[in-house]
């Protein structure tokens, strides 16, 4: 077969055949041969961009940037006489946990203070007077990206505790997470349980679970998950015990799990005992799981505690909340629980943190308490 081509055809050498004229020459042989070495396709004609896609698409995506900015202007806190005058004219109260429009300005009188956070600023405002939101928010500093992650922290929290349902709907958002940490528990939610799951570190820490009606003996058993040897195994008297996890030797990145319930045996009340027999599963115990980290869980708190937000402008309550945040992060569960409980030993009263620790709660399976924090809360008098 014999190709002629005109000259101003040009010839296309796919490659592995060079350019040279013996790889034009074999890329020839091949041709005769009848072995075609590349499809032929026929390129679409070009367009001209269509002026109002473009415009659709831009404005698409302002729309996705800004929707990571939508939550409104949030009350951290409130005291005394302070008002939300609106552009219509109407006013309202505000208190803590409130949520602005993006509209309107702040009224305060003598002796009140107002703190608000909205996206990456947060404001103090204690100076009686009226000041509008352009201006609190045009001349407010910038605090980086943390205000930004506390802000959403805080109003997640908020979404997650405003009813019974949402904090199931929280619980179902992290289910296979909380599931993680349990092993033959189901979906029913944890009562009285501690520790949950995630990180546990090298520190004391009480275990606790259900108490039993009638029940005056209890047996506690940890246990190295993978290898099923009994680290640890105690009769109490009460539905509790206390732990030096770093007298115990327990190694980096291992998962333990812990069972405890009415003890199987005589009643007796003995101290803790090494073990180094495998497990030997005699009872139907819910099993928690924890994984032991060496480190200091308060390693995870270094830079924030230096951070002129936390140490300048939050209220001891607000910090342990923030620290509650980091940890909870971080997987450190146990120790995000025991941020919720300093900070409500200062302020029990405070609606963002109880608010907060119910979706916390509600979120590791915890709901029948999570339920009734939210339950609470909308009790308490708006201040």
């Amino acid at each position: 077969m014999k190709m002629k081509m005109n000259k101003s055809q040009s010839i296309l050498v796919p490659s592995g055949f060079g350019s040279s004229a013996q790889g034009t020459e074999e890329l020839f042989g091949r041709l005769r041969a009848g072995a075609w070495p590349f499809r032929k396709r026929t390129a679409a004609p070009l367009r001209r961009p269509n002026a109002l896609l473009i415009l659709l698409a831009f404005f698409l995506l302002g729309q996705g940037i800004q929707a990571q900015d939508t939550r409104p202007p949030l009350v951290m806190f409130a005291e005394g006489e302070v008002r939300f005058a609106k552009p219509d004219g109407k006013s309202e109260r505000v208190f803590t946990g409130m949520y602005l429009s993006e509209q309107g300005s702040i009224v305060l009188k003598k002796n009140s203070r107002v703190e608000l956070i909205y996206n990456d600023k947060f404001v103090e405002l204690k100076e009686p007077g009226t000041v509008t939101f352009d201006k609190i928010f045009g001349t407010a500093p910038q605090r980086k990206s943390f205000i930004q992650r506390f802000s959403n922290f805080v109003g997640r929290g908020l979404d997650q505790s405003s009813s019974a349902r949402s904090i199931e709907k929280a619980y179902m958002a992290n289910q296979s997470n909380a599931q993680g940490n349990i092993r033959g528990f189901g979906d029913r939610g944890l009562l009285d349980v501690f520790p949950f799951g995630g990180m546990v570190s090298p520190t004391e820490i009480t275990f606790s679970w259900p108490e039993e009606s009638g029940k005056s003996s209890y047996q506690f058993r940890l246990v190295d998950s993978l290898s099923e040897q009994v680290v640890l195994e105690v009769k109490t008297s009460r539905p509790a015990i206390t732990l030096n996890l770093e007298e115990l030797l327990l190694q980096d990145g291992n998962l333990y799990y812990w069972e405890a319930g009415p003890a199987v045996q005589s009643p007796a009340t003995s101290g803790p005992k090494r073990l180094s027999r495998r497990s030997q599963p005699t009872t139907d115990y819910d099993r928690y799981t924890f994984t032991y980290v060496a480190r200091d869980h308060a390693e995870v708190l270094t830079d924030i505690r230096s951070d002129e937000f936390y140490v300048k402008y939050s209220r001891p309550e607000q910090q342990m909340l923030i620290e509650a945040m980091l940890l909870e992060d971080a997987g450190f569960l146990a120790a995000a629980y025991d941020a919720y409980q300093r900070g409500l030993e200062v302020a029990p009263k405070d609606i963002i943190l109880n608010r907060n620790y119910a979706a916390f709660l509600g979120r590791w399976n915890l709901r029948t308490q999570a339920k009734e924090i939210v339950e609470m809360t909308s009790k308490l008098p708006r201040e």
